[in-house]
Formats: C-alpha cells, sequence, structure tokens
C-alpha cells in the first residue's frame, strides 16, 4: 500500500506492516511542522519532504526513534520470533541527494547517524542490554530486494504528488484546506456564480396564519358573498 501526505511525504508498506500515525501537522509556509510515524512491524520504505524539511519529521520503532532529516529510506521490524536485529538504511534521493536518519535509544540517548546513501544500521543488544546500532553491510540479495521497494516508493510519491497537484487545483488559490473553504451558498459580494446568472435573494419564509379554532356545537360563521359576482336578474 502507498500513502502519500499533504506536504508530498510518501510511505510504501509492504505486507502485513503496522504503522500508527501519532501526529502529523503541516501547513504551507509554516515552520511548526510536525510529523511523527510508529512503525511497528515489517518493513516501511519511505520518501521525506517538506514537514521534514521546515520541521520536525521521526520515526519510532519497538527498539529506537528515528531523526529523520529530508531523505529517502527503509525501516525494517522483523515479527517476533524471527531471529533477525531491526534495521534502518539510507538510500539517496531521486535527484542524487543524500539526506541524514538519526537514530535514538528510547531513553532520548544518540546511538548514531547514517550520512551516506546505502548505508546501514542494524539495531542489536549492546552492554548492559540497551540497544546499539551497529553498521550492517547490506547483502547482495537484499540490496536487490531495496531496489524493487524504492521503485513501487517512486512510483507511489510520483502518483500522489499528481493526486495533490490536481486537488489543489479544484481548491483553487489561496485554499489550501477544507478548513478555508465557504459553503455554497455563501459568496463574497463581488464574486458571481459560474454561468454568469446573478443571485436572487433568499425568500423569506411565510409566517403561519393563525386562525381560530370553531369549539365543538358552535355554528359556523356565516361567509361574506360577494354581490359583484352575482348574475343579474
Amino acid at each position: 500500500m502507498g500513502i502519500t501526505f499533504d506536504d508530498e511525504t510518501t510511505f510504501s508498506l509492504t505486507a502485513n506492516t503496522r504503522i500508527v500515525i501519532d501526529s502529523f501537522v503541516y501547513q504551507q509556509g509554516g515552520h511548526g511542522n510536525l510529523a511523527s510515524f510508529n512503525v511497528a512491524t515489517c518493513t516501511a520504505s519511505f520518501i521525506a519532504s517538506l514537514v521534514a524539511k521546515t520541521g520536525e519529521m521521526k520515526i519510532t520503532t519497538p527498539d529506537a526513534t528515528l531523526g529523520i532529516r529530508g531523505t529517502t529510506g527503509i525501516t525494517e521490524v522483523p515479527t517476533a520470533g524471527g531471529g533477525a536485529a531491526p534495521t534502518v538504511k539510507l538510500f539517496p534521493d531521486a535527484d542524487g541527494h543524500v539526506g541524514r536518519i538519526e537514530v535514538f535509544n528510547r531513553q532520548g540517548a544518540s546511538l548514531g547517524a547514517l550520512t551516506q546513501g546505502a548505508s546501514a544500521f542494524a539495531l542489536r543488544p549492546g552492554p548492559g542490554g540497551r540497544i546499539a546500532a551497529v553498521p550492517y553491510q547490506i547483502p547482495a540479495a537484499e540490496a536487490a530486494r531495496d531496489r524493487g521497494a524504492l521503485q513501487r516508493l517512486s512510483l507511489t510519491h510520483t502518483i500522489g504528488r499528481q493526486m495533490l497537484i490536481q486537488r489543489q487545483r479544484l481548491r483553487g488559490p489561496g485554499r489550501q484546506g477544507p478548513n478555508n473553504q465557504r459553503p455554497n451558498n455563501q459568496r463574497p459580494n463581488n464574486q458571481r456564480p459560474r454561468g454568469g446568472q446573478n443571485l436572487r435573494p433568499e425568500r423569506a419564509p411565510q409566517q403561519p396564519v393563525n386562525r381560530p379554532q370553531r369549539l365543538p356545537g358552535q355554528p359556523r360563521p356565516r361567509q361574506r358573498k360577494n354581490i359583484f359576482n352575482q348574475p343579474k336578474r
């Protein structure tokens, strides 16, 4: 499954991957943008975009927290009992730029940083049972699998960007989200609806007419005759 967020950050998930969106705050041109994701199991590849460049983006796993500094990466969390260690990988972006992934333990202590393309850490128990980020040489078969995952990620990212551009065009200029949209029956005074037709003012609702109720046994009131419409004799 592929997911693209409003800032163009994209995730590509393999089967059985479980990801939780803890928070996502993005405002175009803002400086308080924030994104926090939790990858609980299996594999998630990602392209970090505007939130990571203008605010803070992090990905947490059961063993570590990743500070994403605008880049492309893959995080793998094996299922329980699989025997393999969780891994974190950094790859170049489509334009060749290589970002940075900082790795912290769950207590917030720094474990290291990935700054070179196709570099990786394996998260293994260290001295005292604490997690350590150990440099990991990606095997050839795993590297081929990663290339396929990155191709799917790039395709998802391209489709997601096209959908975002189309949605922005439908919203019109200056309307970034549903909170800025006006109801259909509210327009500025100087704006005319499509087709050049003028808006007709809404009619005031008619007030109900209170008629006296006739009590049981009371004779009906006599109706006045219109003498002007009577035939001549």
